[in-house]
This record gives structure tokens, sequence and C-alpha cells, in this order.
């Protein structure tokens, strides 16, 4: 489980764009391409088409994400026609800053192309093709919860989210107002697919194996989740785990413990998914 706080001034891109639905016959081959312009990075753009092949490109690797979402929508687009569109993006949000600016851009990007075609989907939907598109077009092993907090959350609050079954178990809202979160830029570059975090998802099932040898297997059939602090303190004390491995699990599953305690200490309200 976890918990993801959305705050629309902070992590939220702002598209400009304007798309359409266009006949594969086009007699003007330009007519089918789309493009992708970014003030973040001023003089570069993404031509490509919105076809099956859309593959991902090192040359503009920052439109991928727009590629991917994309490409996850093809499915919903009318025989016969092809997905085209002009897309702007301005952020106030620094690349690389860590604040889920990727997930909430995938978002703004699904949600318009469901304008286009007139095929809403289901939050949850929306959410798992954003992180298909990171997944496939990033080559990031991200999970879901930047995704779900962008296309559900609402300001001045919490979602709890089950990570397993993908549904939001609680939107936990802030009892008053004298608390504050500062975000502040530290000027250090955050890139999940170049980062620890693939490094971890590894770590993590380096514990779970551990955790099957000592215990049985058949007691782990969602891995950590089904992990308790009492299980990763005995894999430490029987040397089965490294201090790296150690400390891997025990953030997993104290957090999951956490998220569970601290949600009934603020207030629950009901999330249409």
């Amino acid at each position: 489980m976890c918990f993801g706080l959305r705050n629309p001034s902070v992590c939220f891109d702002e598209p400009l764009a304007l798309g359409a639905l266009v006949d594969e016959e086009a007699e003007d081959a330009s007519a089918l391409l789309s493009m992708i312009v970014s003030l973040q990075v001023p003089g570069e753009v993404a031509v490509f088409e919105c076809s099956p092949g859309l593959q991902p490109s090192d040359q503009h690797p920052w439109a991928n994400y727009v590629k991917g979402v994309a490409h996850e929508y093809l499915a919903d687009v009318p025989a016969g026609k092809r997905l085209v569109f002009d897309f702007a993006v301005a952020s106030s949000v620094p690349l690389g800053s860590g604040l889920s600016s990727s997930a909430s851009l995938e978002v703004a990007v699904a949600t318009f192309i469901e304008r286009i075609t007139g095929k809403k989907q289901a939050l949850v939907t929306k959410a798992r093709r954003c992180q298909a598109a990171e997944h496939k077009f990033a080559n990031t092993p991200c999970g879901i919860m930047d995704q779900f907090i962008s296309a559900m959350g609402q300001e001045d609050a919490a979602l709890l989210i089950d990570c397993q079954s993908d549904k939001v178990l609680e939107e936990v809202v802030f009892p008053d107002s004298s608390h504050t979160i500062l975000v502040c830029n530290s000027n250090v570059k955050h890139q999940l697919g170049a980062s620890e975090y693939p490094v971890r998802v590894q770590q993590c099932k380096v514990v779970e194996k551990a955790l099957g040898k000592r215990f049985g297997e058949q007691n782990f059939p969602n891995g950590l989740r089904d992990a308790t602090p009492s299980m990763v303190e005995d894999l430490r004390k029987a040397n089965a785990l490294d201090d790296v491995h150690y400390r891997r699990a025990k953030h997993v599953v104290t957090e999951n413990e956490r998220c569970q305690v601290r949600s009934c200490t603020a207030v629950p309200r009901f999330v249409q998914t």
C-alpha cells in the first residue's frame, strides 16, 4: 500500500493541444503526422505517426512519454482512422525533480486522447495504460502510485492505494490547515529509468526468495506484501540477508504497516474509480 499526495500547483504539466481522427487514406501523408514540442527543451520537435508500429526514440527521449500513451490508446481509434495531434507542454516543475511530472503528463495526454476518441476509460484503466506507457516507452519499471494519484487525486487529500488489487481504499482528507507540506528543489536530477529504482526492484525479489526458502514459498503468494517485520528480523538474525537487502525489506514491510495504521488517524472519504 502507499500514500500519494497530489498538489496540482507543483506537479501538473500544462498541455496545449489540438487533435483529430483523420482518414488513414489521406492523400497528403503529412496529414497523418503528429508533433510534440516542450518549452523545457526549446528547439526540439518530435514528429511521428500514431500507428501500431510506433516505437520510442533516443532522439527525443522526453517525447516518449507522450508517444507511449498514444500507443496505449490506439485500440480506441475507430477502424480506418488515424489519431493525429499537435501537442505542446509547458511546466513549472524542473525536469527530474521527482515530483511525478512524468505521470501527470501521461494522464494529461490520456485525458486529451479520450476526448478525441470519445471513449472515456475508467480511472484505473487510464492509470494502468499510463504506467504501461512508461514501462514500454521510457523503459522505467515504475509502480502505479504516481499514475493513480495523478488520475484520481484531489486537492488537500492523500490516497490510500492497494497496489495489488488496483483499488483506492480511501481518500484521506487532511483534517485542518495546521500542517504544511514544503517542496524544495535540491537541484538533484531524479530519473527513475536510470536511478536506483530498477535495482531496488531486483533487491526486493532477492528478499522474496529468501522468505520463501525460510518460511515456505506457499506463504508468500503476494511477495513482500505477505511478510511481517518479525519475519524480516528473523532473516537478519539467521544471516539470510545482508545489510542492504535487510534495509530494503524493512522499508517495504514497515511502510505497508504504517500506511494502514496512519490512514485511520485522518478523515477518510469515498473515491469513485
